[in-house]
């Protein structure tokens, strides 16, 4: 057993290549294992991009079966997974045999499964990240879509909160153009009662406490439409509509109810089309991949690992 050991050894040491054994598990019976050879390459790898700003290391390790002689090695297949270094050992197992099988094992042939490995991370290893190319903003690394789009939404928000507090100034001012319609209308009916000496006070007296009522509930709910977005709710239901215009009768207070519920629902429908676009500007993002070149792939280690597997021709003996 130790001429295979010491055979190998000697290849590593010459190339700089360490040599470790898996430990078994302690449940297993020694006498039904044998050692395989695989190949560990632990990588740094680094992700780039001048666009999103990005230099971010990380720190991989892989391991793929060496199989005998000099047959290509299948990094998509682990042999280890996952490596934890306390299950790695400088020295075997006795009670554990070696294989027969001797992988080639010298430098020109560990250049080669190293090249394999990095026209593979080359190929397929990608760092995703978000980007919304209207406020050009990208994800951290390791943020999540959430906290993406809550950064997103923060940005996007302030954007918009000039035109918000201008519509909430356009639909303050409707207000007040209905309450001096109002008011003159009123004015103009009283002229004409007093004229044909009709008794007015306790009419007036109603209309008056109906109208400051409305316009007050109306211009409340417009402030409160119009204070943030976000509790903002996107149809705001009318109470008046629900309550239904019993005991209105006469003409100006309709004609108030009328003008304030169309100026409410103005509000409603400009504020419904300014947070939609909202929404629009905070979900407008792509993802925006990063790859790697083969010189942002630096080895920091090599090592033949001996891993202990089931051998079933001796198990059956």
């Amino acid at each position: 057993m130790g001429s295979i050991y010491d055979a190998a050894a000697n290849a590593m040491q010459h190339a700089r290549i360490a040599v470790l054994w898996r430990k078994r598990d302690p449940d297993s019976d020694p006498g039904t294992l044998v050692y395989c050879a695989s190949a560990l390459i632990d990588c740094s790898i680094n992700f780039r991009s001048l666009k999103a700003g990005l230099n971010e290391s990380e720190e991989r390790t892989f391991t793929a079966w060496l199989r005998p002689g000099s047959t290509a090695v299948d990094w998509d297949v682990p042999a280890i997974d996952p490596v934890i270094e306390s299950e790695l050992d400088p020295m075997p197992d006795q009670a554990i045999r070696p294989s027969d099988e001797r992988p080639l094992l010298d430098e020109e042939r560990w250049s080669e499964i190293e090249s394999d490995l990095v026209d593979r991370l080359t190929r397929r290893e990608r760092l995703v990240l978000h980007y919304n190319a209207l406020f050009e903003i990208f994800s951290g690394v390791r943020e999540t879509l959430a906290g993406f789009l809550d950064r997103t939404a923060e940005v996007a928000l302030q954007e918009i909160e000039p035109e918000l507090k201008q519509l909430k100034h356009v639909y303050e001012l409707q207000l007040e153009q209905v309450r001096e319609a109002h008011l003159n209308r009123r004015g103009a009916m009283l002229a004409d009662e007093a004229g044909a000496a009709a008794p007015t006070s306790r009419l007036e007296i109603e209309r008056m406490l109906r109208g400051r009522t409305e316009f007050s509930e109306t211009e409340n709910r417009i402030t409160s439409l119009f204070t943030g977005l976000a509790g903002l709710v996107l149809q705001v239901p009318d109470a008046r509509e629900q309550d239904g215009e019993a005991g209105i009768k006469d003409g100006p207070a309709l004609d108030l109810r009328e003008d304030l519920v169309r100026v409410e629902r103005e509000a409603s429908d400009a504020l419904n089309a300014l947070y939609t676009r909202y929404l629009e500007m905070v979900r407008s993002y792509d993802d925006f991949v990063i790859g790697i070149q083969p010189s942002n792939i630096r080895v920091v280690r090599r090592a033949l690992v001996w891993v202990p597997v089931n051998d079933e021709g001796r198990g059956s003996e």
